[in-house]
């Protein structure tokens, strides 16, 4: 009997097997069955679901192993393992929305077919798997929605292991698509696995039934003609009332402002609160809000249905309750009555004054209780706008083994008080969205992550912020956030094919049971992924092809509950080499990464399972597979990333944020980040760069030509040059740019006089060509990752400026100090080079490639933090490979971090020593004040 395993721990059966009796064939010339199970290593006479005999009485024989077969093609759909019988219902205990495993009955006595082979394989014993499949890529669900590491799979546990690559998969269910997704009306689900009906199901409209790809059961169907999940690996389908518990409920918005003197005198509030005010017309039209505030001392909820929006101020932080009934305190935003009390409101909290004293911590624990209680009854998303740290979260309030680890470790909370909230959120589908703007002072958001992660939301994080430099930013982001489409009380399920197992999952998401994932608020930029593997302990029949298939319930902002189904089959091969040629470098690497910040206690942990594992894969013929060229340079970029950089200005706060943030990237942005795209923006003259493309109905802007390699040989101290990471946008002005160039663009005559604090605002709109262009530009790579990017203004010399040098990733940078050209070398991949030009030293100029050699900076001009001509070179030289203590080429794969310690190779890779930690009492480790260029 199979279990349900509750978010609390309760354990609730899930149902038991129905009675047995005699299945139809669902082809031509079938007849009823119940073939008995075959002796070991004795092909069985027909399995369950194969194509009827051949004329004579012959049957069709596996090929050997390599060769591919000689008989007719088999219908799509019809490699079918047989499993052990699987049966799940929707839990007594299901939280609300959450009908996800309903099961209709089936046929009276229904019994799952015998234990034979599938077809195109042999039953346990016979030792035959089939290399190829009959799988259609053209059929598979769009890579934007679904995305893997592997396009083979590896048939064995050995082909697995020898492959050395973990395989992943990517899942953006509500992915932005250009392209509509086929919609069905009609569910068809198999009735002993719950597998959506997909195009690699093998369909019989004479007979109307269909049989499962994933584990061989033959379904009833009533149809008459291919439904649309079969012409397309994704499909929404119109959930009916049962997969609900009860009916769609409206989307529901609690903002919370925290009211402190930091908050107000930043400009934290009054931008929030004026975003938030622009952004209602577009929420949908049964949108609830309320309002919120909370300090130090107190929590502080609005009446919106009072003429004056009356405040009711709780001072009991630590058991908070409701001041007036819920029904209240929520209301709907398109409601003639209290709109224009919501749009006082938020007036007023826009012009509020700070209050005299300041303070250093804030009661957010009891906010978002209160919050809980407004809105427990619907669930729906709770914002959050702070910028102090809170209460449970200072030096008096954490016990001795709770103290703030040093900024090494990964994403290791000092507190769990937050981890533990999320379970309640959870059980009444509550996500949380954290704005967090900080004044030079450590947060810990490696605690507080936890309450956006759980909860399906995520967190945003504005370093000494203030309105002038971040303020559109927030506002933006704040917008994004209202405006991109939502599905809420969603939960996600990941199926595979039998002899394949889910070993871990990733992503914004609380795992439930097994392959159960819940997020009460899934959006469009949401990613979930998960890593799959040959199950060792699987003894059933072996199918041809390896289906898997990501299905999310999500209730739509208009009020449709709907489901999103992702399929995809690919075939499976013994040879290692057939698995490495297919591999996606780019998601592979992703997968590392988020494998990495999971599993690894530490930054030097995890840096060590990218390298090693990197090393094995690459290690002997795999290293000139064309599939994994770009895997040296991407696994490059991550290390160089401030994730899981070494370099030792990196806070602890800044490493929480980004490691939370790339949990849930997308392939697209991770690959942002590891790989930069770096363009050239002071000689677009005579190009078309700047300019709408001509017959394009989008208007898209033409970008210049992308520079490589990424190294400062590509770049001239005379230019002017951006680079995108996904996150920000760096636009570095060297010393000798032109007075033109400057006046057209910025309204100044020396580089002197930028205002780098304004990003954005100081570009002037003079109606200079050179402006205009460079303004298309920007807000077209803005389009292009869909959500804002602030731009960050560095001339040479700035005290920021190796933040633009960070990213470059074929030189020698701080805390990953080796070229990529010394990079492969040491992978064993000697025969590589950077493809053109040659990496500079860690941080180093641009070589001038004008005439004269007075144009060339001095060393003077030469920030010593960044490195360059005034760093010593010894240091930096590539040490040998032997007598290192990593893996040898060609070796076994290196244990978990958690196994192999601290100790190991370094690759020569100059490690920052980590900075002491911090000691008792209010000295936080801040940023440094120069911080405020670090986006």
């Amino acid at each position: 009997m199979s279990y349900y395993q509750s978010p609390f721990g309760q354990n609730t059966p899930a149902g038991a097997p129905p009675g047995s009796s005699v299945q139809t064939s669902p082809f031509p010339g079938g007849a009823p069955q119940m073939a008995p199970p075959p002796q070991p290593g004795q092909q069985g006479s027909g399995p369950y679901g194969a194509p009827p005999p051949m004329a004579g009485g012959q049957h069709p024989v596996a090929p050997p192993m390599g060769q591919p077969s000689v008989g007719p093609p088999p219908l799509p759909g019809q490699h079918m393992p047989r499993p052990p019988p699987t049966y799940a219902s929707t839990p007594s205990n299901a939280a609300p929305g959450q009908a996800f495993e309903y099961v209709a009955p089936g046929p009276t006595g229904s019994q799952p077919p015998p234990a034979a082979a599938a077809h195109g394989g042999m039953a346990p014993g016979g030792g035959q798997v089939l290399e190829t499949a009959e799988c259609d890529p053209a059929l598979n669900a769009r890579p934007e929605f679904l995305r893997g590491s592997f396009s083979v799979m590896p048939a064995s546990e050995s082909t697995q292991v020898k492959a050395k690559l973990p395989i992943g998969f990517f899942c953006q269910p509500l992915a932005p698509t250009e392209s509509q997704v086929p919609v069905a009306d009609v569910i068809h689900r198999c009735a002993r696995c719950r597998t959506y009906l997909n195009p690699f199901a093998a369909l019989n409209l004479q007979l109307r039934r269909w049989i499962c790809n994933l584990c061989g059961h033959s379904n009833g169907i009533d149809v008459y003609e291919p439904p649309p999940e079969m012409t397309c690996g994704t499909v929404d389908f119109i959930a009916t009332q049962d997969y609900m518990v009860r009916p769609p409920v409206p989307p529901v918005y609690v903002f919370c402002f925290e009211k402190s003197y930091t908050a107000i005198s930043t400009g934290l509030v009054r931008v929030a609160a004026n975003a938030i005010k622009d952004a209602l017309p577009n929420l949908p039209e049964r949108s609830q809000i309320a309002l919120m505030t909370f300090d130090d001392k107190s929590v502080s909820i609005f009446d919106l249905q009072s003429a004056n929006g009356t405040e009711y101020v709780i001072s009991d932080v630590d058991d908070p309750f409701l001041p007036k009934p819920m029904d209240s305190l929520l209301v709907n935003v398109f409601d003639d009555a209290v709109s224009g009390t919501i749009n006082n409101v938020l007036d007023s909290l826009a012009e509020m004054n700070p209050p005299s004293v300041a303070s250093d911590c804030c009661c957010i624990t009891a906010a978002v209780k209160l919050a809980n209680l407004v809105m427990r009854h619907l669930g729906g998303k709770l914002s959050i706008f702070s910028c102090t740290k809170p209460i449970e979260l200072t030096p008096g309030k954490l016990k001795k083994e709770e103290r703030a680890p040093d900024a090494t470790s990964m994403v290791a909370p000092a507190s769990s008080v937050f981890k533990d909230m999320t379970l309640d959120l959870i059980a009444v589908q509550i996500t949380v969205e954290l704005f967090v703007a900080t004044d030079n002072l450590h947060m810990d958001l490696a605690s507080l992550a936890p309450l956006a992660k759980y909860t399906g939301g995520d967190m945003r994080y504005y370093p000494l912020f203030r309105e002038a430099f971040r303020g559109e930013q927030l506002r933006q982001d704040i917008q994004h956030m209202l405006t991109r489409e939502t599905g809420f009380e969603a939960v996600m399920k990941f199926r595979v094919s039998p002899g394949y197992e889910l070993k871990s999952y990733h992503g914004h998401l609380f795992q439930r049971t097994r392959n159960l994932l819940v997020a009460p608020n899934c959006t469009e930029d949401e990613t979930f992924g998960c890593i799959v593997g040959v199950n060792k302990d699987f003894s059933g029949p072996q199918a041809r092809s390896v289906c898997i298939q990501a299905a999310l319930l999500y209730t739509s902002s208009a009020g449709e509950r709907r489901i999103r189904v992702n399929t995809s089959q690919f075939p499976k091969s013994l040879d290692v080499e057939q698995v490495m040629a297919s591999c996606d470098a780019q998601a592979a690497a992703i997968i590392m990464g988020k494998y990495a910040i999971n599993e690894s206690h530490n930054v030097s942990d995890a840096r060590k399972y990218l390298l090693d594992t990197t090393q094995a894969a690459l290690a002997g013929p795999n290293g000139r597979l064309e599939s994994l060229e770009a895997l040296p340079g991407l696994v490059l970029g991550l290390l160089k990333s401030d994730v899981f950089s070494a370099a030792g200005d990196i806070t602890r706060d800044m490493r929480a944020y980004e490691a939370h943030r790339f949990e849930s990237l997308p392939i697209s942005l991770g690959n942002a980040q590891a790989s930069p795209r770096m363009l050239a923006v002071h000689n677009l003259a005579g190009t078309p760069a700047g300019y709408p493309i001509k017959g394009d109905e989008s208007e898209r802007i033409e970008l210049p030509e992308e520079i490589h390699p990424l190294s400062a040989q590509s770049m001239s101290a005379d230019g002017a040059f951006i680079i995108e990471d996904g996150e920000n946008i760096f636009l570095w002005l060297g010393q000798g740019i032109s007075g033109q160039f400057l006046n057209g663009v910025f309204g100044i005559g020396s580089l002197v006089e930028i205002s780098t604090e304004l990003g954005s605002g100081a570009i002037v709109s003079t109606g200079d060509d050179s402006s205009v262009r460079l303004t298309n530009i920007i807000d077209q790579l803005r389009r292009d990752r869909r959500h804002y990017m602030p731009l960050v203004i560095l001339p040479q010399g700035h005290p920021q400026e190796n933040k633009f040098f960070e990213r470059l990733v074929a030189d020698r940078t701080a805390g990953t100090q080796i070229s990529y050209e010394e990079f492969v070398q040491r992978l064993g991949l000697r025969g590589q080079t950077v493809p053109v030009g040659t990496a500079a030293a860690m941080g180093g100029f641009p070589q001038q490639q004008m005439n004269s050699p007075s144009a060339m900076p001095s060393q003077q001009q030469h920030p010593p933090s960044v490195g360059g001509r005034n760093t010593p070179m010894a240091a930096m030289a590539p040490p040998a490979l032997a007598g290192k203590t990593g893996m040898a080429h060609g070796g076994p794969p290196p244990p978990p971090p958690m196994m192999a310690g601290t100790q190991g190779s370094n690759y020569g890779y100059q490690q920052q020593a980590p900075p002491p930690p911090p000691t008792m009492g209010n000295n936080y480790s801040h940023p440094p004040a120069n911080q405020a260029y670090r986006q």
